[in-house]
């Protein structure tokens, strides 16, 4: 079993060959061959051609959607009456998307967001669906900064986890409803979540995953709690995959700020901008990234498993060490490591990771037009318009010295066939 689990990425640390970006999944970790699901019929997908640099946009910046089957299939959905109706969008919207929201999640990192959120020194991705987001930053890091990439961690943190007695009032259903003082039923939300009642206990098992070394055995909760980390004096961004309410980053910022009182701030950011309607009194997100599963039940393709608490148990059972009891006493809130990825079914978290490794090829490639990030004038939006540039795409300046974001969104919308 992997010692540092809590660290560990096993998705990450299989080699991805050129022939596994093309269509064939290979683990050289694991010493065995996958065929992928893109493989065609005798042939490989080749890569794709170079273009003249005055081609028009709506075929420039264009893929194959057969070298996306994964990405092909992301969504949207729209009020129809009172129901719901959805539609696949087009490979090139979905792919400019992707890159765009990976390249607002690295302005974030690196404080290029706004004037209020500092440099991460340390970015804590909340699992499951948020670890694909560590992949696509990972893969596009050096093609937006030449800055150092800060270190991460993975964090299962989930308002469904939080949003119940004790902390909340009484549940009604599930963990959606909660009792208001009147009798009525209402979804539960951030403001529902009380800090103050986490005990000890619990702010110590998340305190000890970030004290370097582990924790020895007989430590109390308070002796536990006095012990410095890792993240002391720092400067934490917790990123999650997509959000309704906001619930689940607000409780992660809660609880890291209590557990790890020491940290210099505890900041959160987005990764896909979803949209959402009302259907009813339901509010609905209007789309999530394309690993987010449509059946809860679905625990594949995030290159990690749910919350474990025996796995751990039995690392530490296995091997007594005070990194392991760390792991152990801080299990409610870890993944299980998907070890064999290549045994996962369908192998989707294999397939995701290859087709973010193409992604990245198309992009550098000039094929994907990307959407604008939160700040035109960040340092990662200025790496984004000079490869633009290249291509002979031009920004049209508004005054002398600065870019104009509309006329980049009407060239997406060109792109997209949209019209206003």
């Amino acid at each position: 079993m992997e010692k540092d689990a809590f660290r560990h990425d096993a998705v990450s640390s299989v080699e991805l060959s050129p022939e596994m970006i093309q269509g064939r999944a290979r683990s050289q970790e694991h010493g065995s061959k996958v065929l992928s699901a893109y493989e065609k019929a005798g042939e490989q997908p080749q890569a794709s051609a170079e273009r003249p640099e005055d081609e028009p946009v709506e075929t420039r910046f264009h893929v194959d959607r057969e070298d996306f089957p994964m990405f092909s299939r992301q969504g949207v959905k729209f009020p129809v009456g009172n129901k719901i109706g959805s539609r696949e969008l087009p490979i090139d919207e979905t792919l400019g998307k992707m890159v765009g929201a990976t390249a607002e999640t690295i302005e974030a990192i690196l404080g290029e967001r706004d004037d209020k959120t500092p440099r991460a020194d340390h970015v804590i991705y909340l699992d499951k669906s948020a670890r694909p987001v560590s992949w696509l930053v990972d893969e596009f890091w050096e093609e937006f900064t030449d800055e150092e990439r800060p270190q991460k961690t993975f964090l299962a943190i989930d308002r469904r986890q939080w949003l119940k007695p004790p902390y909340t009032g009484e549940k009604i259903e599930g963990h959606e409803y909660i009792a208001e003082a009147s009798g009525a039923k209402k979804v539960a939300g951030l403001s529902d979540f009380h800090i103050e009642r986490v005990p000890i206990d619990i702010l110590a098992g998340i305190h000890g995953l970030y004290v370097e070394g582990g924790i020895p055995e007989g430590a109390t909760p308070e002796e536990i709690m006095e012990m410095p980390t890792v993240l002391d004096d720092k400067n934490v961004t917790i990123v999650d995959e997509v959000s309704r309410s906001g619930a689940t980053l607000g409780i992660a910022r809660q609880l890291i700020t209590a557990a790890i009182p020491k940290t210099k701030s505890v900041n959160g950011h987005v990764f896909w901008r979803s949209g959402s309607f009302k259907v009813g009194e339901e509010t609905q997100m209007a789309s999530t990234p394309v690993w987010y599963p449509e059946d809860s039940s679905d625990t594949t393709g995030r290159g990690v498993k749910d919350i474990n608490e025996l796995y751990y148990k039995t690392l530490y059972l296995a091997e007594k060490t005070n990194q392991n009891r760390a792991l152990m006493q801080g299990a409610f809130v870890l993944g299980e490591p998907l070890m064999e990825p290549e045994k996962e079914k369908g192998q989707k978290s294999l397939r995701l990771r290859a087709e973010i490794e193409r992604m990245h090829e198309e992009y550098r490639a000039g094929h994907i037009l990307p959407t604008i990030t939160n700040n035109p004038f960040s340092s990662v939006s200025e790496r984004m318009f000079q490869k633009l540039k290249s291509y002979g795409v031009e920004l049209v300046a508004v005054e002398p010295g600065k870019k104009n974001p509309r006329a980049y969104q009407s060239l997406i919308d060109k792109r997209d066939g949209k019209t206003h």
